[in-house]
């Protein structure tokens, strides 16, 4: 099981809740503490909290499949293009 560790105004996020409701979470449910490098305070997800957590990171992303459409459109543009220039000029290889 992987181990994530989130901020509470990540973990806020992540559950559509404020921060202090995330404290509140995060103290009912015993989560593992520690404080970063950074000074913020971090508490490490339960397996509910990671399937979650997963969920929202594989949901459908719209913008991010019509990008990899047009650049998979312009590779195929290109890459005709290549091949036509190739049967001009053999050398282009």
């Amino acid at each position: 099981m992987p181990q994530i560790w989130m901020t509470y105004a990540e973990l806020a996020n992540l559950f559509s809740c404020t921060e202090v409701e995330a404290r509140k979470l995060a103290n009912k449910q015993r989560l593992d503490r520690t404080t970063g490098h950074d000074g913020e305070s971090r508490v490490r997800l339960c397996p509910v909290g990671v399937a979650v957590f997963t969920e929202k990171v594989r949901a459908p992303n719209e913008a991010l499949d019509r990008a990899i459409k047009d650049q998979h459109a312009s590779y195929s543009e290109m890459q005709a293009s290549l091949l036509q220039r190739a049967r001009y000029y053999p050398w282009i290889g």
